[in-house]
């Protein structure tokens, strides 16, 4: 088929699949459809306001949201955390691998009971202001929270309860933060991702757009023959027009040419008789 349906064809399917496995994932987190539903309409609103994709959201959800849930956790609150982590991720613009690191860091902390040296060190690679962010939480200054994530010391809950109480907050500044134009962008492709997974679930779209571009591909010869003699006729049509119309100019400037010179030679002969006088 010609390059440019391949193309969009794959980007439609990829995002169809991507869509697709992380819907199935999430299913899985979730119990209910209702929660499904939740989960789903928080995650986009978040990646819509921190202009990040929304697979990045998606994966926090997945990979935190039963130990959130099994430290006393209902799915609101595990979401007000995980939304408070994108909002430091965008507010520190952290780019995409410190943003993995950050969310592999804290998901292993989750499943092992505490934030290790190391992983401290990651989420804060990513997210510098987190300290502040724990220190209004506790009460306790930054340089405290430091120490303490520094000697891997930092509790679990300490981290995950400050992250939920400055959910609200984080939010407010990452609102506040002005919007480039790749981040519009960012949301466009957010937003396509979801229209084409969620048209896929109630329609088969992709199916159907897989049978188009097999058509098209199918009866490219003829489809571009029917094409190509079309723009012979109008290539032929505009040439004749524009023969005509140079034939025209050409004659007007030769009558043009010959007045003048007619002038000229008048005016000649006019100059000569007054001589002969």
């Amino acid at each position: 088929s010609p390059p440019l349906y391949s193309s969009a064809a794959s980007d439609v399917y990829k995002r169809q699949d991507s869509y697709g496995q992380m819907s199935d994932r999430i299913g899985m987190a979730t119990v209910s459809v209702g929660e499904y539903d939740l989960v789903q309409e928080r995650l986009l609103d978040t990646a819509k306001r921190t202009y990040r994709p929304l697979a990045e959201a998606q994966e926090l959800y997945i990979r935190t949201s039963d130990s959130l849930k099994s430290m006393g956790y209902n799915t609101s609150q595990a979401l007000d955390v995980m939304d408070s982590f994108s909002f430091l991720l965008v507010t520190n613009s952290a780019s995409a691998d410190k943003a993995s690191s950050a969310i592999d860091a804290y998901s292993k902390a989750l499943q092992t009971g505490r934030v290790e040296a190391d992983g401290w060190q990651s989420i804060l690679a990513a997210m510098p202001t987190v300290v502040d962010t724990l220190a209004k939480s506790t009460g306790q200054s930054a340089e405290e929270i430091r120490s303490l994530g520094a000697q891997g010391k930092l509790g679990l809950d300490i981290l995950t309860s400050g992250l939920q109480k400055a959910s609200k907050a984080n939010g407010e500044l990452a609102d506040a933060m002005s919007v480039a134009v790749r981040d519009a962008v960012q949301n466009l492709s957010n937003s396509f991702g979801v229209y084409v997974g969620r048209l896929n679930e109630a329609t088969d779209f992709t199916g159907t757009l897989g049978k188009a571009i097999s058509l098209v591909g199918d009866n490219f010869e003829t489809i571009a023959d029917v094409s190509i003699m079309a723009a012979t006729a109008a290539l032929a049509r505009y040439g004749a027009l524009a023969a005509t119309s140079a034939a025209t100019a050409t004659y007007s400037a030769f009558k043009d040419v010959a007045a003048r010179k007619a002038q000229a030679t008048a005016c000649l002969l006019y100059t000569s008789d007054a001589a002969d006088e």
